[in-house]
């Protein structure tokens, strides 16, 4: 909720500034959406905390951040124990990636071509969004491949 109070209100008063409406709405409005979208990435990150810490139980703090950032690139590193445990956080990414690819490739595709109509329709800003949400649907196509990649320089060393 931190992050996304702050980033709620600033958009709830910029969409107040832009299209007119009182401030107080924008506060209001940007605030609860804040709220709630904090709310729901506490819930997204404490899942990923504690599949995360499943795979790596009784590894001192300093390799559990080791085995954390190898599962994702990096060398791989020669203790047997870490490389497990990046094993594993790869292999759990992969089934995420891939047990969510659908949804996602909708909702980026979907929300890409809303921002598309807004930018040839209202304003040309809105060509960033659509770069960020064809940058997040690209990165959807190719995060299993990647992962895939990864895990099999993991599992030969």
């Amino acid at each position: 909720m931190l992050s996304g109070v702050p980033f709620g209100v600033l958009t709830g008063l910029f969409a107040a500034h832009r299209h007119g409406y009182d401030v107080a709405d924008g506060l209001i409005t940007g605030t609860f959406s804040g709220i709630l979208f904090g709310l729901l990435m506490s819930v997204v990150t404490a899942a990923r905390e504690q599949r995360t810490a499943a795979f790596t139980a009784g590894l001192t703090a300093p390799d559990r951040a080791l085995a954390v950032r190898v599962s994702r690139h990096g060398s791989v590193p020669g203790d047997p124990v870490i490389r497990a445990a990046a094993s594993g956080l790869t292999r759990d990414q992969l089934e995420q990636s891939i047990s969510q690819r659908s949804k996602n490739l909708a909702i980026f595709g979907g929300i890409g071509l809303l921002e598309l109509v807004m930018a040839l329709a209202s304003s040309p800003w809105y060509w960033l969004a659509v770069l960020m949400f064809a940058a997040l649907f690209v990165a959807q196509l190719r995060q299993p491949r990647s992962l895939h990649r990864r895990l099999a320089r993991l599992d030969a060393a």
